[in-house]
């Protein structure tokens, strides 16, 4: 049975442009676990569908 997949939510307050999402997702999915990535640019948001393997805190920066 395929692991159930997490899907978490990132706010990049930073993000402008398209060429800085393609930034954001080549960094993301060089983390083991880490299945899909949506980059949302109007709302700088950024959907990570990911396995238990890795957490919130290991994908996104803490507060």
């Amino acid at each position: 049975m395929a692991e159930e997949l997490k899907k978490s939510y990132f706010e990049v307050l930073g993000l402008c442009c398209a060429s800085e999402v393609a930034l954001v997702e080549r960094i993301l999915k060089q983390l083991n676990g880490v299945q899909e990535i949506s980059v949302i640019l109007p709302t700088k948001t950024v959907v990570v569908h990911h396995t238990h393997v890795i957490s919130d805190v290991t994908i996104g920066p803490t507060k």
